[in-house]
Order: structure tokens, then C-alpha cells, then sequence
């Protein structure tokens, strides 16, 4: 949680993250936040309720149908595509609305 900058009180990108369960969290990044500050607070979630959550490679993906992005990342925040993470909220086109579904890989 620690890497977790501050949600901004409006603007940004509003991300709602729907869990492998069907859960939805939602959390909203400053723009020009990168990626890896979505997987990072994704990998927060996952580690809150590890025993509901489980992944036998613990490889996890985020997708969106539109923007379209398909995204693999460790349990541990490392993602498969170093370069694709490093892309911004703005960039990734997740402003000012997205919604993201997490699945096992």
C-alpha cells in the first residue's frame, strides 16, 4: 500500500476493478499515474483476501474490452511487459472512466 500515491478527490481516471469473485473496488489515480500504480493496487487487493483469490502460476491479467489493454502481472506487482506499464492512466486511455476485470492466468 505503501507504493499507493494519494486518490484524488476528482478528476483523473476513475477505474472500477472487477475481482476474479465478481467483486468491484473502485479507486481513482491521477492521470498521468502509470500503470504499474494499477497493478500495484490490484496486487493490494489480491493480498487482502488471499484466500478467496487463487492463481496456481499467481500470474494475474487485467483486461478491458475498451480502451482495449490485456495486461499479466506476478502476485508480487511484476508484469510480464515491463514497457506497457510504464504507459499512464491518460495514455492507456482509462480517463476519465474504465473498467478493468482481473482473471487468473
Amino acid at each position: 500500500e505503501a507504493q499507493l500515491p494519494a486518490e484524488p478527490a476528482s478528476g483523473g481516471a476513475r477505474v472500477q476493478v472487477r475481482m476474479p469473485d465478481g467483486q468491484r473496488v473502485q479507486r481513482r489515480f491521477v492521470e498521468d499515474s502509470t500503470l504499474q500504480t494499477l497493478v500495484n493496487f490490484v496486487c493490494v487487493q489480491l493480498a487482502a483476501k488471499s484466500g478467496q483469490y487463487h492463481s496456481a502460476s499467481r500470474r494475474w491479467q487485467l483486461t478491458s474490452q475498451y480502451p482495449p489493454l490485456k495486461l499479466s502481472f506476478s502476485s508480487d506487482g511484476t508484469a510480464g511487459d515491463s514497457s506497457q506499464v510504464l504507459r499512464t492512466m491518460k495514455d492507456a486511455g482509462l480517463v476519465p472512466s474504465a473498467q478493468i476485470f482481473v482473471a487468473a492466468v
